[in-house]
């Protein structure tokens, strides 16, 4: 297996074993370190058989425009994907070796072959994309409310159509934080009215247990090292559901030290009950991506 990363010049990687929250076994670990206001960061992962060596290469694309970064993805028969990430939603242009590429939204891809020809597109995050003579439109945003989660099945209900494309990924919109996940789609059914979603990845953001709590704030044996950074105003894990194992409930206000988190409370937890940090809740969006 290889891995690439596009990094801050000052940026700094960490490898080793950690622990696990619960302390029961170690996990191998990749760090990596920014203290900028500013963090971009992109990471490539590949296999390929024993005998064969690194085959493909991570290159940035320099664009002189605030907030937005470019990379590309060079397949070794001459292939190229370009990436292209942006803070805000804009009017992006970014030079390409055969063509200027003009995206309108945030985030967009674009695989063209050795000679410049546009191979496939998609419009991630974006309402347009342009390369020479190809446009395409993106998706028309739509917001369909969640009505139920599992957590156990990674599962959600939303109320909404099937997508008219075979849809990969899809967006999280909620107006209690104001950073939205994209979750990897494992499969889409349709039960009566409702729409069931399996996602590949855990809704699980982080785990703790309740050392002492009250209405407005709730200590935890865990550091929460994911949704805590010195210095920090808003913690990206705040508006998020605190949901207890025993039945204990509260919605994160902000982060305010490694253990220590300001809550608006729902139900009461016990000393001691262990609780999971949950990134979907009923009441939110999503969007098809």
């Amino acid at each position: 297996m290889y891995w690439s990363g596009m990094m801050a010049p000052k940026n700094r990687i960490f490898t080793g074993l950690g622990p696990s929250l619960e302390g029961e076994t170690q996990h191998p670990y990749l760090i990596i370190r920014n203290t900028d206001r500013e963090n971009c960061f992109a990471s490539m992962f590949y296999t390929t058989h024993v005998e064969n060596e690194q085959t493909f290469r991570m290159e940035q694309v320099h664009i002189d425009q605030q907030g937005v970064y470019a990379l590309a993805v060079i397949h070794p028969n001459g292939i190229t994907d370009y990436w292209v990430y942006a803070q805000t939603e804009g009017e992006l242009t970014i030079p390409l070796k055969h063509g200027i590429w003009h995206v309108k939204g945030r985030v967009a891809m674009i695989r063209i072959d050795a000679q410049g020809s546009c191979l496939t597109s998609a419009c991630i995050d974006a309402r347009q994309m342009t390369y020479r003579e190809t446009t395409l439109e993106g998706f028309q945003k739509k917001n369909m409310p969640v009505i139920s989660v599992d957590m156990s099945q990674q599962t959600i209900e939303i109320e909404g159509d099937l997508p008219k494309t075979n849809q990969r990924y899809l967006k999280v919109v909620s107006n209690n934080y104001p950073n939205g996940s994209l979750y990897p789609i494992e499969t889409i059914h349709e039960t009566g009215k409702l729409l069931k979603v399996q996602l590949t990845d855990s809704l699980i953001l982080s785990k703790g247990i309740v050392v002492a709590y009250d209405d407005q704030y709730l200590t935890t044996s865990y550091p929460l090292p994911l949704g805590w950074d010195k210095g920090q105003t808003i913690s990206s894990f705040t508006g998020k559901l605190i949901n207890g194992a025993v039945g204990g409930k509260a919605l994160i206000k902000n982060v305010i030290g490694l253990k220590k988190i300001q809550i608006s409370l729902i139900k009461p937890f016990r000393k001691g009950e262990n609780f999971s940090i949950i990134d979907i809740q009923k009441g939110d969006n999503i969007q098809w991506v």
